[in-house]
C-alpha cells in the first residue's frame, strides 16, 4: 500500500487520541517554563485541529500535511502546542508536493521540523521538547532508508531516549522530579503512530475544538486587557493571530522580546501566532493593534494557574 494522504491522516488521528487519553498525565508534570498544569491539555487541542484538518479525504499527502499544519497553527495553545504546530510546519512544508511519501521524504520533513522548532524559540533550553525532535531528526536520517514500520518504531525509541535524559540537561526538571511534558508528549504522539500502522479506521475524538477561547479584534480596536496583582510572579499569557501582509517576524519578535519571556512568534507575512508570558498584557495587546487585525485573542492568569497545579499536586 502507497504511504499516501489517507495514511498519513491515519497517522495524525492515532498521534490526536493518544494525547487527548494521556493529556491528564502530561499536565500533572508540566512544571515549565510554568507549572500551570496545561502542557498535555494545549497538545492535545493542537494535535486534534490538525487530525481534523487531515480528516478530509484526500489521497495526496501534500494537501492533508499543509492543511493539518495551518490548523495546527491557527489552534496552537501554549508553549508546548505552538511548538508542535512547528513540528507539523515541518513536514506541510516539505511534503507538499507529494502525492505519496517515503521514510526518506519523512526523514527531511522532521529535519525541517527541528529547524523550525528551534528558531521559534528566543531561548531554546536543551532538555525539552526542543531536544526530542532533535534527536527525532538525526535518528530520522539514519533511517532514511528503512521501512514505515521501522522508521517510526526507531524514531519513537529515540524521542522516548531524549525524553529520559532531559533531566541530566535540564536541572530544573531533576529538581522537579519529573521529564518535559512538551517532550514526551511528543513521545506519545510518535508511539501512537507507530502503533496505528496496521489500523483502517480512525478513532472519533471528544472534540477538544468544539471550544474557541478567542476573540476577533480588528485594528483600531479597544480592548482592555487584565492587570497582574502587584505581587504577580508570572503575570499572564498572552496568545493571539496577528493578520495583515508583509508581516516581518523578525522585527515582531524584537519588539516583544522587551515585553515579555517565554515568547513564540511563528508563521508567514500573512498569519502569525504569537505566544508571550508577560507583566504588561494591555502594552502587548496595544502594540499588537498597531499592527493589524487580531484574531483569536486569550488572556490566561498564569499565577492562577500555577497556585491552582500547586494546591492539586
Amino acid at each position: 500500500m502507497d504511504n499516501d494522504g489517507f495514511v498519513l491522516s491515519r497517522l495524525y488521528w492515532a498521534g490526536a487520541e493518544r494525547l487527548v487519553q494521556e493529556r491528564d498525565h502530561l499536565n500533572k508534570i508540566n512544571t515549565f517554563p510554568v507549572p500551570d498544569g496545561d502542557s498535555g491539555t494545549n497538545m492535545a487541542y493542537t494535535m486534534t485541529a490538525a487530525a481534523e484538518a487531515a480528516a478530509t479525504p484526500d489521497r495526496m499527502v501534500g494537501h492533508v500535511a499543509q492543511r493539518a499544519a495551518r490548523a495546527a497553527l491557527l489552534s496552537a495553545r501554549g508553549n508546548s502546542g505552538i511548538i508542535l504546530s512547528q513540528i507539523l510546519a515541518g513536514l506541510g512544508q516539505t511534503l507538499k508536493d507529494l502525492e505519496v511519501f517515503t521514510t526518506a521524504d519523512l526523514a527531511s520533513a522532521f529535519a525541517r521540523s527541528s529547524e523550525l522548532a528551534y528558531r521559534a524559540v528566543a531561548q531554546p533550553v536543551e532538555g525539552t521538547i526542543l531536544t526530542v525532535i532533535r534527536c527525532v531528526a538525526e535518528t530520522a536520517q539514519d533511517l532514511r532508508h528503512a521501512h514505515l514500520p521501522e522508521f517510526l518504531s526507531g524514531i519513537t525509541n529515540s524521542a522516548r531516549a531524549a525524553v529520559a535524559d532531559g533531566p541530566r540537561l535540564f536541572p530544573k526538571l531533576a529538581q522537579d522530579g519529573v521529564v518535559d511534558a512538551g517532550g514526551l508528549g511528543l513521545a506519545v504522539i510518535l508511539s501512537a503512530m507507530h502503533d496505528a500502522l496496521g489500523r483502517v479506521d480512525a478513532t472519533h475524538l471528544g472534540g477538544l475544538q468544539a471550544v474557541r477561547l478567542g476573540v476577533q479584534v480588528a485594528q483600531g480596536g479597544t480592548v482592555h486587557a487584565p492587570s497582574p496583582a502587584a505581587d504577580a510572579r508570572y503575570g499572564y499569557e498572552v496568545q493571539y493571530v496577528q493578520r495583515g501582509s508583509g508581516l516581518d517576524l523578525t522585527a515582531m519578535r524584537s519588539a516583544l522580546q522587551e515585553m515579555g519571556d517565554s515568547l513564540l512568534v511563528v508563521g508567514d507575512d500573512t498569519t502569525v501566532k504569537v505566544h508571550i508570558h508577560t507583566t504588561a498584557p494591555q502594552r502587548v495587546v496595544d502594540w499588537a493593534l498597531a499592527q493589524g487585525d487580531l484574531d483569536d485573542l486569550t488572556f490566561e492568569d498564569l499565577d492562577a494557574q500555577a497556585g491552582e497545579f500547586r494546591s492539586n499536586g
